[in-house]
């Protein structure tokens, strides 16, 4: 896909990826904008990442604007309400959760759409906590949900009090009962859902709220966080057994499955690497699989950016499996209507086949991907190779992915060696 850093259109306006530092190199953010100046105001519309659909954007917006009559604001409206934004800042005022949310969208333009969807999500969950309604909107109905998004986004920002985030972390606690692991869970649960949202407040973006009357002083550093439980990884399952089972059951019945778990356990891959792997990225002369950016994704971190070293039967399933491959570029064939995974039902096929296999760790699939680095760590001794292996930092791997394989234990030796050492 071609992604040019800017282009005109037909009628000649001009589109661009607006541009960052990051670690001391300039990049490019993955949506498109459209800026036009009026009257001494200065707008700018996201258009979204597809550049087809951004010059389509991008057009009817110069039309519209072309007629004397239409103003900047009602452009906003009729085109992209939720992600246009203006550049320059109005007189101050307390926004709602909806405006925050759209400003800090197009502040943190360069973060991922996961990343920002995150954060965004957590504070509305404690707007709606606020407001006495159902935290979690998503299993509701979708009229229902329409009305729960409409009532939480127009929530004022200034209810946001650190009694009231306490308060909503004691509510997930509450939930979660008498149990000890769903109370750990929770308290995890909560403290992501303070991070994320108070990172929607923190220093860098101010300069785009600057015509924003915020909550004085930041009630989200008032929280402390709670302590988790550990996330250090537990084996509960034998991998040879797994590997086994998998090349018997899984191979012929169902090789997508068994292509996922082939490269989540042999090559330590996240599911949304997996899911956008381009043949391009196989090196099966040099024995790599490449984990790096194309044009409809990006690592999870810069550090994930890396070649993972595979194994001989990694590339022997992949050249036996590449002529039932049906979606070029991707080496999985499959084309869901999920926007965030194409292999979804692919995925969900092998979690309950893993599930069917003794594989009872919360996040199944990600499974694979700690048992694999826990092998790496059993045969090396060293937690710098298994996080190297991993693409990861090595205080993460230690404290998320990597368990302990062998036994710890302490033998004393019989009471006549005792004695017979003793003396000597």
């Amino acid at each position: 896909m071609d992604r040019p850093i800017r282009f005109k259109t037909r009628r000649g306006n001009t589109v661009f990826r607006q541009s960052y530092r990051n670690a001391g190199e300039t990049k490019y953010s993955e949506n498109y904008g459209y800026r036009i100046k009026r009257d001494g105001r200065q707008y700018f519309f996201s258009l979204g990442a597809d550049k087809k659909r951004a010059a389509t954007m991008a057009d009817e917006i110069g039309t519209f604007l072309a007629v004397k009559s239409h103003t900047l604001e009602e452009a906003l409206q009729a085109f992209c309400p939720a992600k246009a934004t203006s550049a320059k800042k109005g007189e101050n005022h307390v926004p709602t959760v909806k405006e925050f949310c759209d400003r800090y969208r197009e502040a943190a333009i360069h973060l991922s759409e996961t990343t920002m969807q995150n954060n965004i999500c957590a504070i509305r969950r404690i707007a709606a906590h606020i407001l006495g309604f159902s935290v979690n909107g998503k299993s509701m109905p979708r009229q229902r949900l329409k009305i729960w998004r409409a009532k939480v986004d127009g929530m004022s920002l200034s209810r946001i009090t650190p009694e009231q985030l306490l308060s909503f972390r004691s509510s997930l606690i509450r939930r979660a009962g008498q149990d000890q692991i769903a109370r750990g869970r929770a308290i995890t649960t909560g403290n992501s859902y303070l991070r994320c949202a108070g990172s929607m407040f923190i220093r860098k973006w101010r300069l785009s709220y600057q015509d924003f009357i915020l909550p004085d002083p930041n009630p989200f550093p008032e929280i402390d966080r709670l302590p988790e439980p550990p996330h250090r990884y537990h084996s509960t399952f034998d991998a040879g057994l797994l590997v086994t089972a998998a090349e018997t059951e899984l191979r012929d019945a169902d090789p997508e499955a068994y292509v996922v778990f082939t490269l989540a356990f042999f090559c330590g891959m996240r599911r949304k690497e997996i899911d956008r792997l381009r043949w391009d990225k196989v090196d099966s002369e040099h024995g790599h699989v490449w984990v790096s950016m194309t044009s409809d994704s990006r690592p999870k971190s810069w550090k994930s950016d890396a070649p993972v070293d595979a194994a001989k039967n990694v590339f022997e399933v992949l050249a036996a499996y590449r002529h039932r491959s049906v979606t070029p570029p991707y080496v999985i064939a499959a084309l869901s209507r999920n926007k965030r995974y194409r292999c979804g039902p692919i995925f969900k096929r092998l979690i309950l086949w893993l599930k069917g296999k003794g594989v009872r760790e919360f996040r199944t699939l990600h499974a694979l991907r700690a048992e694999a680095g826990s092998i790496i760590y059993q045969q090396t001794d060293s937690t710098d190779v298994a996080a190297d292996f991993l693409r990861n930092d090595p205080r993460v791997a230690r404290e998320h992915y990597i368990g302990r394989k062998g036994r710890l234990e302490l033998v004393l030796p019989k009471a006549t060696e005792l004695s017979s050492a003793t003396a000597a």
